[in-house]
């Protein structure tokens, strides 16, 4: 199920506007809510858990455990995601800044393994391997993954 475009508005947590601001490719305004003391594992409770479906009915997730509630789970998350590009046309390599994302959420202590469990349910255990290392995709995740391997 494909995640529209966050929104924030201005009662958002930080914590809510640094995984919209990961989902929204934001690199300059995920790190300024880091600067600004944004809690870089808050999970979206599940109650909150929300999405539109195909017919613009909001649904209660039903897999929370498979879902994005985490900024570096986001990162996850959108590195499959075809519609980058449609998200973040300024940028010439969106994959390449959700590396710069992943990378500054890890070295703000960012719950590697968590995120790589996601990485798991998504593409099973192969996670890192040394192919494909020239796709910015396939790197966002062996960072996480190697990240989550070494504690």
């Amino acid at each position: 199920m494909p995640l529209a475009a966050h929104t924030m508005s201005y009662r958002d947590s930080l914590e809510e506007q640094l995984i919209a601001a990961v989902s929204n490719l934001e690199l300059s305004k995920v790190i300024d809510l880091l600067a600004r003391g944004a809690d870089v594992n808050y999970r979206t409770p599940p109650e909150k858990y929300v999405y539109v479906d195909s017919d613009h009915n909001t649904v209660h997730c039903d897999n929370y455990e498979s879902q994005p509630y985490s900024a570096l789970r986001m990162a996850v998350f959108r590195c499959s995601d075809s519609t980058l590009e449609y998200l973040a046309p300024h940028l010439e390599n969106p994959q390449a800044e959700l590396g710069k994302m992943a990378q500054v959420l890890l070295e703000h202590g960012a719950d590697a393994e968590d995120a790589y469990q996601l990485i798991v349910g998504l593409y099973g255990h192969g996670y890192p391997h040394d192919e494909w290392e020239d796709n910015p995709s396939e790197a966002v995740l062996n960072l996480i993954a190697r990240h989550a391997k070494r504690r």
